[in-house]
């Protein structure tokens, strides 16, 4: 979405007080602390295949290791990942991370899921930049870390720790996936997995990593003990684990931003949001855009106001209960008569107060069963 869509079209959908918008939903952006490839003056590159990423940065590296957990995926998949960026930080010559990322930006823009490559997975104050800087988008990042502070309730300085105490209920648009093999790219595998599926149509729990048969390095569960898990989930980690004979990641979850107790938002929440909003920003600008196209407006009547509550309505029900994002039939719209918007607004040709409600569909991530049997 173009950045400057706002000065026409402003739509927000929130989740409580989380404010969103998003383009870019299949596409992640690998960060690389090695600008010899990908130079400051080049500062970003897109590739479609490993095999064209294996071209610049050979078998072996991090760059490397990185792009081949996100495009070796189950053949028996109906969807692969298909594009990838990779962008240079000059962090050898002490640039920031956000001049990184606002360069990189200003090369291309359209990603959505931010990644990094094993070079700089290690230093907490880094990852917290980048995790600052990501809050303030319409993206997430998704980034491998293999810190065994992670797994100690008592730890306040590791990364989950930094990033759950954050503002009021902790950041809603990181998510760090612990495994104790530093060797491995579970967030790399995770995300070639799931970027290509469609918005809503599935959590992040539960998905099986793509293992040797599909060219990809297999990612065992993580080598820790069950009160480790427990004490990583409590601080909104996610790992590999197993169980009753399957491998899968769990929970699913961002480093906090669900409530006050900051719990971790579950990651298809925020990027079914950010779809919606997306998509919906989209139609109505397209609007305006087709009655200008016709030689025709959207007046300032009440029988216009009725075309944007339409419209928007249509959006809903389109990109949000059809992809099974809101629930149908849960889908409220209020818009203002004529005679209750003022003068003020108006002469500016600004219509407020478009407003909805709806209930998320969100998913199913555990079951509860109790039963009684007698003879």
């Amino acid at each position: 979405m173009a950045q400057g869509v706002k000065r026409f079209i402003d739509v927000s959908i929130s989740k409580e007080t989380a404010l969103v918008t998003a383009a870019g939903f299949g596409v992640p952006l690998l960060l690389t602390d090695n600008t010899s490839v990908i130079t400051t003056a080049v500062r970003a590159k897109e590739y479609l295949s490993l095999s064209a990423v294996e071209l610049d940065f050979v078998a072996g590296t991090d760059e490397y290791n990185a792009a081949r957990a996100f495009f070796n995926q189950d053949p028996n998949n109906k969807t692969f990942p298909t594009k990838l960026w990779i962008g240079c930080w000059d962090k050898e010559n002490s640039e920031t991370v956000e001049a990184a990322l606002d360069a990189i930006r200003a090369v291309n823009d359209d990603w959505y899921a931010l990644g990094i490559t094993a070079s700089i997975r290690g230093t907490v104050a880094d990852i917290e930049a980048m995790a600052t800087y990501i809050e303030q988008l319409p993206k997430v990042a998704v980034i491998d870390n293999n810190d065994a502070n992670c797994l100690a309730l008592d730890s306040t300085t590791d990364i989950l720790a930094v990033l759950k105490a954050k503002d009021t209920m902790g950041y809603k648009r990181p998510m760090i996936v612990y495994h104790d093999d530093v060797t491995k790219y579970p967030a790399w595998s995770l995300m070639g997995k799931y970027l290509p599926l469609q918005p809503g149509s599935s959590q992040m729990a539960y998905h099986k990593l793509a293992d040797t048969s599909a060219g990809a390095d297999y990612i065992p569960p993580a080598n820790i003990t069950e009160v480790q898990k427990d004490n990583l989930f409590q601080k909104n980690g996610n790992t590999v684990v197993a169980s009753l004979g399957a491998e899968f990641v769990y929970p699913g979850v961002m480093t906090g931003g669900r409530n006050l107790d900051r719990q971790g938002e579950w990651f298809d929440i925020i990027r079914s949001i950010d779809f919606l909003t997306s998509r919906t920003t989209e139609q109505m600008l397209s609007l305006l855009l087709e009655k200008a196209n016709e030689g025709s407006k959207v007046p300032y009547t009440n029988a216009g106001i009725t075309m944007v509550k339409t419209r928007l309505s249509d959006a809903l029900e389109k990109y949000g209960v059809a992809t099974n994002i809101l629930v149908d039939k849960s889908i409220e719209i209020s818009v203002p008569k004529r005679s209750d918007t003022s003068v003020e607004d108006r002469d500016n040709r600004i219509l407020r107060n478009v407003d909805f409600t709806a209930d998320l569909a969100g998913a199913i991530a555990g079951v509860v069963v109790r039963g009684k049997v007698k003879v």
